[in-house]
């Protein structure tokens, strides 16, 4: 499982996580949490024009990433580094410019414990 927290003094500690099992909904946040989400009490009759344009647009980004790790492709997210990385990759002065873009040959961990002292 994936998960990050960030602490900002004085404001909240933010949380990320990431669902291991695609295709289901969380009924909670925590193991025993007590605040149980009612999956029926959330409505889906409002039609997609409905929203403000930039929530459709999350939405439509939402299923195309769905779909995309379905399919075994790259999300929009993977695709977007995937195109910087291929600028850095053939930029002048790089090491790899004039070879094919490899994103195997580019660690993605975010454990930086590898890299030694900064």
């Amino acid at each position: 499982e994936e998960s990050m927290w960030s602490l900002h003094k004085g404001e909240c500690i933010q949380i990320s996580l990431e669902k291991v099992r695609e295709g289901y909904w969380w009924t909670a946040l925590f193991k025993d949490d007590n605040h149980q989400i009612s999956l029926d009490s959330i409505d889906t009759t409002r039609h997609m024009h409905e929203f403000p344009q930039e929530e459709v647009a999350c939405v439509q980004k939402l299923m195309f990433d769905q779909r995309q790790k379905q399919l075994g492709l790259p999300t929009s997210d993977e695709m977007q580094q995937d195109e910087i990385l291929q600028k850095a990759w053939n930029a002048k002065g790089s090491p790899f410019a004039g070879t094919e873009f490899d994103r195997s040959k580019v660690n993605f961990s975010n454990d930086l414990s590898d890299l030694g002292p900064l």
